[in-house]
């Protein structure tokens, strides 16, 4: 699963380096996902194909979406790696 994302945001990269497209609409729209509409991957992929019709947009706005909205928990890592459990939140992790 990581190497697909890794690839696919890979290829959007170097796509997006030799088009040279203006994105910053589909930047407009990834950024303006409602709340219930990012409750899940689902949510967002629904959301995100109903806007968007082309895949390199869709992949376009997901990066997006991901730059803005997920961050690393630094101090519940160090807080793992001590081997302390740390309290729970209602945060996505991902292992």
């Amino acid at each position: 699963m990581r190497k697909s994302l890794i690839s696919s945001l890979l290829s959007l990269v170097f796509f997006s380096l030799i088009a040279q497209t203006n994105y910053t609409e589909i930047d407009k729209i990834a950024l303006s996902i409602p709340e219930d509409s990012s409750k899940s991957t689902n949510d967002i992929s629904t959301y995100l194909k109903s806007k968007l019709t082309q895949p390199e947009y869709q992949l376009r706005a997901a990066f997006v979406w991901i730059a803005k909205n997920i961050d690393y928990d630094i101090d519940k890592l160090h807080l793992l790696r001590k081997g302390i459990q740390p309290p729970h939140n209602n945060a996505i992790t991902l292992a």
